[in-house]
Parts: structure tokens; sequence; C-alpha cells
């Protein structure tokens, strides 16, 4: 008893390649949506630094300072 009607790859074959390609799909997904929810804080710092400058919490030169700080890193 054959799985297949004979002329190649039966429906079991179809059937792996079919969930194969679902799960690829479902990597792909997976993967996107990881990649944007990643928080991107880069120059977070340096807008809390602005920040801190615009309420008068630092001087312009405490702002410099740790800008070029910051800059290093």
């Amino acid at each position: 008893m054959h799985w297949y009607n004979g002329y190649g790859v039966g429906y079991g074959g179809v059937m792996m390649v079919l969930i194969g390609l679902l799960l690829l799909g479902v990597a792909v997904a997976i993967t996107v949506l990881a990649m944007r929810r990643t928080p991107d804080d880069s120059g977070s710092a340096q807008r809390i630094l602005e920040t801190r400058l615009a309420r008068g919490e630092i001087d312009a030169e405490e702002f410099q300072r740790v800008r070029d700080l910051l800059r290093t890193r």
C-alpha cells in the first residue's frame, strides 16, 4: 500500500512542506516582533541631560562636562 498516488511526493510530503513553511513564517514573525519591541536607548542620556539643563538643574559647564563624558563612551 502506497501513501502517494505514484506521481512523486504524496500528500504526506506536501503536508510536511506546508508545515515547514508555516513554522518558518512563525519564526520570522516572532523575530520581527522582537526586534520592533527592543527599545532604542541611543541618545536618551543626551535628552535627559538637555532636559536637566532646560529646567535649570545643571549649569552650562556641567552640561558640557557630562556631554563630553557621554560621547567618550
